[in-house]
């Protein structure tokens, strides 16, 4: 966190991840360091393992307006999600696990939005 904000300049944050302990306890550090380092956290939504459902967090993502989106989001889920926050129209600046099929390397950080 320290690195990305001082090198992006970006503060609002959302945090999106599956619904299990990993990201709970991941998403728990980030918010502590954003709070330290003058970010705000504008969101933070957890999807079932194995989910494709991810609409509504989709709908709160374009409602918070974050910078970035740091994603824990953990295996084919991945896919739905991308693959909807691209059809927004919005162009992704997303962190994420390593790993998934079906994403693009533009869905880790747009030359757009990232620094």
């Amino acid at each position: 966190m320290k690195w990305f904000i001082a090198s992006t300049k970006k503060k609002r944050i959302f945090l999106v991840g599956s619904d299990y302990i990993f990201p709970h306890a991941a998403n728990a550090i980030i918010r502590d360091q954003a709070a330290e380092l003058g970010g705000k956290i504008v969101g933070e939504e957890y999807l079932q393992l194995g989910s494709a459902d991810t609409g509504a967090i989709i709908r709160k993502i374009q409602a918070t307006k974050p910078e970035v989106i740091l994603n824990t989001i953990n295996g084919d889920s991945n896919i739905s999600f991308f693959r909807a926050l691209r059809a927004t129209g919005s162009p992704p600046c997303a962190i994420a696990e390593n790993g998934n099929r079906g994403t693009v390397p533009s869905d880790y950080g747009n030359s757009s939005t990232s620094a």
